[in-house]
């Protein structure tokens, strides 16, 4: 209120809150509050870019969160070469493995081994016999792979090292020969063929018969037997042999339908074509003879 010439008071309205604060003067109160804030927001900031850093290289180093590390050219070749050499070793043991030789599981008069590979390969292929029965063939596939990726890392690593790029650019970066999954495919495929082999699969008058399947597939078996019966045990193992083959070797049952359809088709085609033309030779045939 103020007051007028005339004696009588009048209203001055006031126009908001906003009019009084931009009158007000900035004062070291407010510019402590805008320091203060400014550095808050600055640490948020900076918080977020740390998290987003952490889970960025979370992500670079693979779904399993490690981070493999590239290893030097002469490592690799040695690697691939061992794969290969154990991928002959067990191979060779598991042919020539004779019930007559001395094994870890079993005694033998015999002066000499039949084994290829003597006595250390007759142990070998008495053990992995004793374990996983014919199942252990498994091994000499697992073996084989390894073999290939590593002799393929190797070469791709030369090939990087001799155009002069570093050891993490490229495929040379990872040096695994196989994923986590993939070592999961292979314990499942191997515990359904070893339970398949000791309830379904009749070895007739083989030295082994008494255990077929091995340890493995006498435990696994007995238990499932007990548990879900013959023929659920029998649905298991099939299910654990589809399932571990695709992890195991990496592909699609969808897609390899697909390509035995598409093959098949093509069959169908070509027969078809080949019947027209046989048909058409014979017209044409008849009709010069007419």
């Amino acid at each position: 209120f103020f007051q007028a010439e005339d004696g009588i008071r009048d209203v001055e309205r006031s126009r908001g809150l906003g009019d009084v604060y931009k009158r007000q003067g900035f004062g070291p109160e407010k510019e402590f509050m805008a320091s203060r804030s400014a550095r808050s927001t600055t640490r948020s900031a900076g918080r977020v870019t740390r998290r987003g850093s952490a889970r960025s290289s979370a992500i670079g180093a693979g779904p399993e969160g490690d981070d493999p590390r590239p290893i030097s050219g002469f490592a690799a070749e040695l690697r691939w070469l061992a794969c290969a050499a154990a991928c002959i070793w067990i191979f060779l043991s598991l042919i020539s493995w004779s019930a007559q030789d001395a094994g870890w599981f079993q005694q033998s008069s015999q002066a000499a081994p039949s084994n290829l590979l003597g006595r250390f390969g007759a142990w070998t292929s008495d053990s992995l016999l004793f374990g996983f029965g014919f199942s252990s063939g498994w091994l000499v596939v697992l073996m084989g792979i390894l073999a290939f990726s590593g002799w393929r890392y190797a070469r791709e690593l030369r090939e990087q090292q001799r155009l002069g790029l570093g050891a993490t650019t490229g495929i040379g970066a990872d040096s695994r020969l196989m994923t986590g999954l993939q070592w999961l495919g292979f314990v499942i495929l191997v515990i359904g063929s070893c339970t398949l082999e000791a309830q379904r699969v009749s070895l007739g008058s083989s030295p082994i018969a008494f255990m077929p399947g091995g340890v493995l597939g006498s435990v696994v078996g007995s238990f499932g037997d007990w548990a879900l019966g013959a023929i659920g045990l029998t649905l298991f193992a099939l299910v654990c042999i589809v399932f571990g083959l695709a992890l195991f070797l990496r592909f699609s049952w969808i897609d390899v339908s697909e390509r035995v359809g598409r093959a098949a088709e093509m069959l169908v085609v070509a027969l078809r074509e080949k019947l027209q033309d046989r048909e058409d030779r014979k017209l044409g045939e008849s009709a010069a003879t007419e």
